[in-house]
This record gives structure tokens, C-alpha cells and sequence, in this order.
């Protein structure tokens, strides 16, 4: 017999964390397309429309005065209610307004005004609440390469959408890049719920020994997910939450 045969390994498997940090990263890239294809896709809107140049201006602008209002907003209700349900619902939301997009433009200045500064207003919790995830999920020695890779997302999804988004106008018209683009959020959606839960704690498919391993290693305090999920003693454990977390 052989004795230098290798010692049996433990069988490799993908970590969930891992989905969530792609998921998230699917997320911001969805996020940005939906953002940046009207960028190209007024040119045609204002031509079908009778746009001027003032006009145009305001119509892409409009989605700040949404995002502006959900930036700290998103936060909070990620740490009360969590960043799963949260982002989830950003998700939806944002997508909806972006297949309404073409119907609202049809229906007048006010309309379109309204589905921009809506898909602002729930954009605006994405990053807040994958913040608030991947303090959760991920050990500290891991935070700062899926903040990288989550966010690379952002340039990704810009040249994505500047590219493709002339295809779809010149092959199918401008109102494709709202629809396509839209209905890729609710497959994204449904992944999402399937794959993701809160905190490795509350995931049906991680036993709670590994659960209480991997809040150990992210540095939250044991039950401090479950309440500041719920907002019970809200001030005294926020900032628990932020000493533990400042590490």
C-alpha cells in the first residue's frame, strides 16, 4: 500500500455568500442599464415627441430629484426591515416605472416625470441595502473584494447599455429598451427570492451552526440581525450595530 496517497479531501461547494455577491452585482448592472438607456433612446423620444433640447434635459434629470430622496432612507429600512426585502422591492418598483416608461411619454410630461423620479426614488435604496447585506454575510477579510466586484457593476452596466440600447432602437423601436430592460429586473426578482436570505442565520439551506460561525466572523452581534431587522430598542442597538461593524 502506498503510504504517501493523498488523505481524502472534504468535497468542494460553492458558498451562498458567494450568490449573494453575485446576485447583488446582477442587481447594480440592471440598475444602471435601466438608469443610462434613455440616454439613448431620447433621441427618438424626441423626435416621436417634438422635444426640445430644454425638454430633453429635464426629462433625464428628473430621475435625481427620486434618487436624491431614498439615499439614507434606503439604509434604514434595510437595517430595520431588511436588505433582502428591500432591495427585492427596489428591484420591482424601478423595473415597473421602466416598462411604463413608454406608456408615460405617450401620456404627457406629468406621466413621464412621474415613472422617472419613481424609478429614482427606488433606485435609490440598491446601494444602502447591498451595504447592508454583505455586512451580514461576508467576513471582514472578504468585504472589500465584493465591494469591488459588486461595484464594478456600475461602469459594466453603463457601456452595456450604451451598446446595446442602439441595437434594440434601430431594430425594434425606442420603446424596446424600456421593455427589455424591465423585464429583466423580474427574472433577477425571482433568483432572488429563491437564493437570499437576510443573514447566513436565517438562510433555510445553512445549518445554524455555520449560521453562528459566519455572524461571529462578519462581527454582529448575537440576535442584534433579528432586532434591528424588527426596530426593537432601535437607538441603543443601531449602535451597537455600528461599533461592531466599524472593525
Amino acid at each position: 500500500m502506498d503510504e504517501t496517497a493523498a488523505a481524502p479531501t472534504e468535497p468542494r461547494y460553492w458558498p451562498r455568500r458567494h450568490t449573494l455577491v453575485l446576485l447583488a452585482f446582477a442587481a447594480l448592472f440592471i440598475c444602471y442599464i435601466d438608469r443610462v438607456n434613455i440616454s439613448v433612446a431620447i433621441i427618438p423620444m424626441a423626435r416621436d415627441m417634438g422635444w426640445d433640447t430644454a425638454t430633453q434635459g429635464a426629462v433625464l434629470s428628473s430621475f435625481f430629484i427620486g434618487y436624491l430622496l431614498t439615499q439614507v432612507l434606503g439604509g434604514r429600512l434595510a437595517d430595520r426591515y431588511g436588505g433582502k426585502m428591500v432591495l427585492g422591492a427596489g428591484v420591482v418598483f424601478w423595473s415597473l416605472f421602466t416598462l411604463l416608461t413608454p406608456l408615460a411619454a405617450a401620456a404627457g410630461m406629468i406621466a413621464l416625470f412621474a415613472a422617472r423620479i419613481g424609478l429614482g426614488v427606488f433606485e435609490g435604496v440598491t446601494l444602502p441595502a447591498i451595504h447592508s447585506l454583505l455586512g451580514r454575510w461576508l467576513p471582514r477579510d472578504e468585504r472589500s473584494r465584493a465591494v469591488g466586484v459588486v461595484f464594478s457593476a456600475m461602469p459594466l452596466g453603463t457601456v452595456f447599455a450604451l451598446l446595446l440600447t442602439p441595437v434594440i432602437v434601430l431594430r425594434f423601436g425606442w420603446e424596446w429598451a424600456f421593455y427589455a430592460f424591465g423585464a429583466m429586473g423580474f427574472v433577477w426578482w425571482a433568483l432572488w427570492q429563491l437564493q437570499v436570505a437576510d443573514d447566513p442565520a436565517s438562510h433555510p439551506g445553512i445549518t445554524p451552526t455555520t449560521g453562528r460561525r459566519r455572524r461571529h466572523e462578519t462581527g454582529i452581534p448575537e440576535g442584534c440581525g433579528h432586532v434591528l431587522r424588527t426596530g426593537n430598542h432601535g437607538g441603543r442597538i443601531d449602535f451597537l450595530w455600528w461599533q461592531r461593524s466599524k472593525a
